[in-house]
């Protein structure tokens, strides 16, 4: 009898510590399209045109909402571990260009170092009262409704 407990605990014990293991695995997930270093090289520029980039790659994720002949493949890959937030493992980001007969003009990654965003320190004027904070915390003293609530 005592052998039979001392063999269903050494069971418990390792369907439990194979519990834990298999809680620690990563999850991972995609999102958009990780256009691989393969593909990039069949597409090639001043001979591909839109529709074949399309046929050789899938159709991009984003296309630029100020030029229409620029396509962006944006993919990320992260990677989760049981109740941790989300890493980053992986992130590419491809833009093609193309030029006014719908070919393909240029073919670039886009990374960290080449984004350059305009910063504009101008500040953007609202509307409304300027009211101090003693103005705000009286401001609604004596402001209520009656007891008839109709008015």
């Amino acid at each position: 009898m005592f052998v039979n407990i001392r063999k269903a605990q050494k069971a418990a014990l390792l369907i439990c510590a194979a519990c834990m293991v298999s809680a620690c695995t990563p999850t991972v997930a995609n999102r958009g399209h990780i256009v691989d270093t393969e593909d990039m090289s069949d597409i090639v520029a001043g001979r591909d045109t839109q529709r074949s980039v399309v046929k050789k790659i899938g159709s991009p994720s984003t296309i630029s909402t100020l030029d229409p002949s620029i396509w962006y493949y944006i993919g990320l890959v992260t990677e989760k571990r049981g109740i941790l937030d989300p890493k980053q493992t992986d992130k590419k980001i491809v833009r093609l260009k193309f030029d006014a007969e719908g070919k393909v003009a240029e073919i670039a990654e886009v990374t960290r170092d080449n984004i350059d965003v305009p910063i504009s320190q101008d500040k953007t004027e609202t509307g409304g009262n300027k009211v101090t904070i003693m103005q705000q915390f009286f401001g609604n003293l004596g402001k209520f409704n009656t007891a008839g609530g109709n008015e």
